[in-house]
């Protein structure tokens, strides 16, 4: 990741996601400066696999706080006179956790509230209820052991589950004017909540096309990924262990930065 000078920022944008956000993290960045045209911009992620979006979540060694308990609120959203653009994706972790379909619509509804206050215009993706429904019972269950062992939910609880919380999503993205963007089935791999690597371009392309910038620039080069090795977030424990990384993590080349949490 390039270091360039710092500058004010022109927009501020915060990613909100697990696995999907993280795995295609080059790029949603790459996307978001053909989108938002040359920096600097402020970007603000809190991603990670397993992410949950209320509870401390645990995956292999390393554990992060909820994102509704993160340091990304402070830091990204008191006033300043650049335009915030958000995205709020890969809801569906907390279900296999054991919330329920309410409590993790709270978390997300509060989450929502934090950005519109700050007056992001938000884009929101629903589960893929579609691409979940595809599965045989047998895949749902062997999918389940290998990505959320000792989980006990049935494939009709779950997919009961995921319609209540997409339904429960469209009601506040509604009530907010929130951009809701339904996934589609094809998006998705094998297990059905992973984004094939093959679709990041075009996926992430249509999800963050819902933004609508002041002015549009065209990129002038082809949508590169953005190199993201070195990222740490602000905090998390390995081993049980705490680490804490000052933010920004990164600064891209035209001065963006890029701050984990």
């Amino acid at each position: 990741m390039a270091v360039g000078a710092r500058r004010s920022a022109l927009s501020r944008v915060v990613l909100l996601g697990a696995s999907n956000l993280t795995v295609g993290l080059p790029t949603v960045l790459a996307t978001t400066r053909a989108r938002l045209g040359p920096g600097p911009h402020a970007i603000f992620v809190a991603a990670g696999h397993g992410r949950s979006y209320g509870r401390w979540s645990r995956v292999a060694f390393r554990g992060v706080p909820g994102i509704l308990d993160c340091g990304l609120w402070s830091a990204a959203l008191p006033r300043t006179g650049a335009r915030t653009y958000a995205l709020v994706t890969d809801i569906g972790n907390d279900l296999a956790y054991g919330a329920s379909p309410a409590e993790l619509a709270g978390w997300v509804a509060a989450c929502l509230d934090h950005l519109t206050a700050g007056g992001a215009e938000v884009v929101l993706t629903l589960l893929p209820a579609h691409s979940i429904a595809r599965l045989a019972p047998w895949q749902y269950h062997l999918f389940k052991a290998l990505l959320f062992p000792g989980r006990r939910l049935s494939f009709p609880t779950i997919q009961a589950r995921v319609a209540e919380v997409n339904a429960r999503l469209a009601t506040l993205a509604a009530g907010r004017r929130i951009t809701v963007v339904e996934p589609e089935a094809d998006w998705y791999g094998a297990d059905a909540i992973h984004l094939r690597r093959s679709r990041h371009p075009a996926v992430w392309g249509h999800v963050l096309s819902r933004w609508t910038p002041a002015s549009l620039t065209p990129a002038t080069e082809p949508r590169r990924p953005v190199a993201c090795r070195g990222l740490q977030p602000e905090w998390r424990t390995v081993l049980g262990v705490g680490l804490r990384r000052p933010q920004p993590s990164g600064v891209l080349d035209d001065g963006t930065t890029v701050s984990l949490y």
